[in-house]
């Protein structure tokens, strides 16, 4: 009797000890069925990207077979379960539950200028049933250069981006010619110092773009990417024509004091936008401009500091909470600067701004500030400026009612104030190379109907 009632118990003790074998996945569902990774500069790895598979069914699931299509020869990696590789064998998915599939991609150099793209796929196989997420990428040879002093009079032209790491320095009586087209991405805390000189040569069809690395989704207007544009003491005759400066620290910083009041840097048809300080900050400095927009800067537009001689002509200096409030006016004129070593830097400062808008969301975005011991001569015409200030003749402070200031559309809408209400100067084509009207419209665009 002891003896029967052993073997029940123990056979009680083996039914309650059995696990349930998983069977093969018949049903799964995935969050995602296809994985798009712009553009991805060859050597260089993408981000990662994820999705999970879910499984929904009353029982735990087996799934035999997982494995990238190209296998061994894929540019794109895979982490399931913690795991890397190529191809996964028997992954068990328990009842309800998901896994986190994680996916990554280096693309070899093909030896083009355009992109070209790249694709694999992930596929999933169950006893006869077969699942995949489709893989994409755009690939993008380029030329890479970090740490970098360049030869002296360098030629960067359309066909393979450039891209920077650890800045680069165009050196003293250098010149560096970007012709139309070309692309510069700079990393993380990367830039381009000039000591020389930096020709950017676009044109209305093909602009030159300077602009951050990155190129998914969320940094595509992201401020603060890179460093910026640095105009060293020395440097001279710079000109920027048809050109965009995005996603920066700063767009141009330029500090060339010099007895003589050239222009060292132009600025023609030039944006400047999405800026985690300020879009132009120049110190005792020369700058001439027309047809320039400056826009989604946080510390400020255009600031002219310690003196200098500045000129803007058809401008849009405007600044909207798009991606942060802002903490300074758009534009600042100052003959002063107190070092932080408290010592004070002045010096006489010229500054003519016409046809132009200076907007944002404070009650005034217009600062000057003198001293009284220099030369101090502001003149403003025919401007639209966001100020309670006075500043005669033909200026008034009114909303320029942009198109879409939201979606960086700073064309005058139907109603602006600012059409045909611009003086003649001279300047007959806009931001894009559209012809101005008579008499023009204030601003850096031109309302085309």
């Amino acid at each position: 009797m002891r003896f029967l009632l052993a073997i029940l118990v123990l056979a009680g003790v083996w039914a309650c000890g059995e696990e349930e074998t998983p069977g093969f996945a018949t049903e799964l569902r995935f969050s995602a069925d296809t994985l798009l990774f712009d553009t991805v500069f060859s050597s260089v790895g993408s981000i990662t990207k994820r999705f999970r598979v879910y499984n929904e069914s009353p029982e735990d699931v087996i799934i035999p077979e997982i494995y990238l299509g190209n296998k061994g020869s894929s540019p794109y990696k895979v982490i399931l379960g913690g795991e890397e590789g190529y191809e996964f064998g028997d992954f068990v998915l328990d009842r309800g539950d998901s896994a986190l599939v994680l996916v990554s991609v280096t693309i070899d150099p093909q030896d083009q200028d355009l992109p070209y793209i790249v694709r694999d796929s992930l596929v999933f196989e169950s006893d006869n049933n077969f699942w995949d997420v489709d893989l994409f990428a755009w690939g993008q040879d380029a030329w890479f250069l970090s740490d970098s002093v360049l030869s002296c009079n360098t030629t960067w032209s359309a066909g393979r981006p450039y891209v920077i790491y650890n800045s680069v320095l165009v050196d003293t009586l250098c010149t560096l010619t970007i012709e139309a087209g070309t692309r510069i991405y700079s990393h993380p805390g990367s830039g381009i110092f000039v000591k020389g000189t930096v020709l950017s040569s676009g044109t209305a069809e093909n602009r030159v773009t300077f602009s951050n690395d990155r190129f998914d989704e969320d940094f595509i207007n992201a401020a603060g990417q890179w460093e910026g544009l640095y105009f060293l003491e020395g440097s001279a005759g710079n000109l920027f024509e048809y050109t965009d400066i995005r996603n920066a620290e700063l767009g141009l910083r330029v500090g060339t004091p010099d007895p003589d009041t050239d222009p060292d840097v132009v600025l023609n048809q030039v944006t400047i936008e999405n800026m985690s300080s300020y879009g132009v900050l120049a110190f005792t400095s020369d700058i001439s401009a027309s047809n320039l927009l400056i826009n989604n800067c946080r510390l400020g537009g255009f600031a002219g500091i310690a003196g200098g001689n500045y000129i803007l002509q058809h401008a849009t200096i405007a600044n909207f909470p798009v991606s942060f409030l802002f903490d300074g006016p758009a534009l600042v004129l100052s003959d002063n600067i107190i070092l932080s070593n408290d010592e004070l830097l002045e010096d006489d400062l010229f500054a003519q701004i016409e046809n132009s808008v200076i907007w944002g969301p404070a009650n005034d975005e217009v600062q000057l500030s003198e001293t009284g011991n220099n030369l101090f001569v502001v003149v403003f015409e025919r401007n639209l400026l966001r100020s309670p200030g006075s500043f005669p003749p033909s200026n008034f402070n009114e909303d320029p009612l942009f198109e879409d200031p939201q979606n960086y559309n700073y064309l005058p809408s139907q109603d602006s104030p600012l059409l045909n209400a611009g003086l003649e100067l001279g300047v007959p084509q806009d931001l894009y190379g559209n012809s101005r009207s008579s008499p023009p419209d204030i601003g850096a665009l031109e309302r085309q109907n």
